[in-house]
């Protein structure tokens, strides 16, 4: 657009021939759109029908482990209590509402654990959907020995009450 302005001032086009060339720069611009939101609707569904298994199998298991182990439901609020007590602490919110990626946001608070100085006074909410509490609950519970003494609540999003 800024060269077709450019040569129109340049070489002093009547308005008729500027407005055909605009139109016609205008159309071409929107079939290359309409072209790339085809492409990029049909890699969409292509990557969304291309989860690995293991990933799926994943969420599978640890919703199952949630559910059968009572053990794991009860010790992820006794966590939460301890951050209660703490004065000075560091909160970190990830939101997983639209990622249900489990490893990714596992290998962000693994990190920050093992990068921290005092991992004791990191505080991580997981705030996730209904579909993945369960799996992301239970994953978090059976690690959270792991994290070096990060503690990490996980919620649904409905309960999030601190935005």
């Amino acid at each position: 657009m800024a060269v077709l302005l450019y040569q129109a001032q340049q070489l002093h086009y009547d308005s008729a021939t500027m407005i055909m060339r605009l139109k016609a720069t205008i159309q071409s611009l929107e079939g290359q759109m309409s072209s790339v939101t085809e492409k990029s609707a049909k890699y969409a569904q292509i990557a969304a029908e291309e989860v690995p298994k293991s990933l799926y199998c994943l969420g599978v298991r640890l919703t199952t482990e949630w559910f059968q182990n009572f053990e794991l439901q009860g010790s992820s609020r006794r966590e939460a209590m301890l951050w209660l007590l703490s004065s000075s602490i560091t909160v970190f919110t990830i939101s997983m509402c639209f990622l249900d990626n489990i490893v990714a946001t596992s290998v962000v608070v693994n990190s920050t654990a093992l990068n921290s100085k005092a991992p004791e006074k990191v505080f991580f909410h997981l705030v996730t959907n209904e579909i993945n509490y369960a799996e992301v609950k239970s994953w978090f519970a059976m690690n959270m020995d792991n994290l070096r003494g990060v503690t990490a609540e996980v919620q649904k999003f409905e309960d999030f009450k601190r935005l």
